[in-house]
């Protein structure tokens, strides 16, 4: 079996990224007006806070901590993130936040 090469999931010149170890803190949208619309994800990885951007962002987490971690969408979409209308539904893991 070939062995996986972790540090090239999260290569400076990848247009794709995945921070292995890193625990989302916040995730919002920004980008006013003419500006386009982005993500900022702040970060914790090894007890120090980072923020990046981007125009979508991914959260592997469960459903139910989207609402935490992204304080500013509406009610409905994080409802339909969930799929559970407000019970907590541990078996679904994972979320999506893109700039709207």
């Amino acid at each position: 079996m070939e062995r996986i090469d972790y540090g090239s999931l999260d290569r400076p010149d990848a247009t794709t990224r995945i921070r292995l170890g890193s625990l989302a803190v916040s995730v919002s949208s920004s980008g006013q007006g003419a500006s386009p619309p982005t993500v900022e994800v702040i970060y914790s990885r090894m007890e120090r806070l980072y923020t990046t951007r981007a125009k979508h962002c991914v959260l592997a987490c469960w459903n139910m901590m989207i609402p935490y971690l992204c304080p500013q969408l509406p009610e409905a979409r994080v409802a339909r993130q969930s799929g559970c209308e407000g019970s907590g539904n541990l078996g679904k893991n994972s979320g999506v936040a893109a700039a709207p």
